[in-house]
């Protein structure tokens, strides 16, 4: 059983792959799309035990058809409201080159005002998060076209 996590970078979602991973022993292979195309995933040994597969949008090839590839598992869909808390974050990863912290004592030590910003660096994020809406908005489309012809048969 394959579970796809869907999100935006810098939403949380590692945080939450790893919570129901361990809380549902599902197989966790880590941010494997970023590496890898998603065709060689039966290739893998974890691919036939029950685990979460991590898909931000910006990882999968604009010439894979996006609702083809999730058309067979379930999926949660995962973003975050503070878009500008998110692209500090995101921020603070590239000045900082820490992806993730578990204990306070890892949170590095950023002096207040040190961290600018530049546009291409918010067109690249905001970019990254279209991708993610224009995603969602056309499997949604595409499920309430489903839906809709599921109903419409007697």
């Amino acid at each position: 059983m394959r579970i796809g996590l869907i999100a935006t970078s810098r939403s949380g979602s590692t945080y939450f792959r790893r919570f129901l991973c361990n809380t549902f022993g599902l197989y966790d292979p880590a941010s494997w799309l970023k590496k890898n195309d998603y065709k060689d995933i039966e290739k893998e040994n974890w691919a036939t035990q029950p685990h979460l597969l991590k898909i931000l949008p910006h990882y999968i090839p604009e010439d894979q058809h996006f609702g083809e590839m999730i058309s067979g598992f379930p999926c949660i869909w995962l973003y975050r409201k503070d878009v500008l808390s998110q692209f500090l974050s995101h921020v603070t990863r590239l000045r900082t080159k820490v992806n993730h912290i578990h204990y306070e004592n890892e949170r590095p030590d950023i002096p207040d005002s040190s961290l600018i910003a530049t546009k291409e660096e918010f067109d690249r994020f905001m970019t990254k998060l279209e991708q993610f809406w224009v995603f969602t908005i056309l499997i949604m489309r595409e499920l309430s076209l489903h839906l809709k012809l599921f109903l419409m048969i007697p």
